[in-house]
């Protein structure tokens, strides 16, 4: 793969989440949840006490999302 500028770009071989965030996840099921590198650093039922709490713990740049309750049950296309 290169980019824009034609130099070569490797490709991304480690997984997205680890190993220890997935199980993690996994007891945050249907709850939202910030994210700051491999840490889960707030949980909520809405996405706006999720951010407020790690507003409040100092995140610089939280990733927030809502865990899904049946995972096994995505498709992705």
């Amino acid at each position: 793969m290169t980019d824009h500028e034609g130099s070569n770009v490797p490709p991304i071989e480690e997984p997205a989440v680890s190993e220890q965030l997935a199980k993690e996840l996994d007891r945050h099921r249907g709850r939202w949840v910030a994210v700051e590198g491999d840490k889960i650093i707030a949980d909520a039922q809405s996405a706006q006490e999720v951010v407020r709490l790690a507003n409040e713990r100092g995140a610089a740049d939280p990733i927030v999302f809502r865990v899904p309750l049946h995972p096994e049950r995505l498709n992705i296309l």
